[in-house]
């Protein structure tokens, strides 16, 4: 198991998550509260090797909805980050809570995009009241619950 890091690069803290098949180590990217109306988060950055330049940059939503289905077509997020890094900073227990709350994390973060907007940006004619209060609470949420619960998993032990 690799050792809990946290660097700060261009801006943003970012926190050692693991090293890939090939070898090249993978870092979280910090949250960020983006346009003052949504949540950017799960992105994941490779650097070279001198850690002066960014030489990749995907999603982690990427990576779990890529992944190998099972026989119900529904992907798995801890199978999926499993397969995709050879080691990680977590353990087994630690990766579980970390999928649920990234899984957490995408699905509020799309429900307060939806409900503070009023719809799903297809259309000016849906029938979907915006709605700023709930999408307030549900922002909180993220902010005071889930991205400090990520932030321990992913530097407990590591400072």
């Amino acid at each position: 198991m690799l050792k809990k890091e946290r660097i700060f690069k261009f801006g943003h803290n970012l926190f050692l998550l693991g090293r890939r098949q090939d070898g090249k180590k993978v870092y979280l990217e910090d949250f960020s509260w983006d346009c003052d109306w949504y949540w950017g988060g799960g992105y994941l950055e490779v650097f070279n090797k001198p850690k002066s330049d960014i030489t990749e940059h995907y999603h982690l939503d990427g990576v779990i909805n890529e992944s190998k289905k099972n026989a119900f077509n529904a992907v798995n997020a801890f199978n999926a980050i499993k397969e995709h890094f050879l080691e990680l900073v977590l353990t087994d227990d630690e990766l579980w809570l970390f999928c649920d709350l990234m899984m957490s994390f995408y699905a509020l973060k799309e429900a307060a995009e939806v409900i503070g907007k009023g719809g799903g940006h297809y259309t000016t004619h849906n029938k979907i009241t915006a709605d700023k209060a709930l999408a307030r609470t549900l922002n909180a949420i993220i902010k005071n619950e889930i991205i400090p619960a990520v932030h321990d998993l992913l530097q407990k032990g590591g400072e």
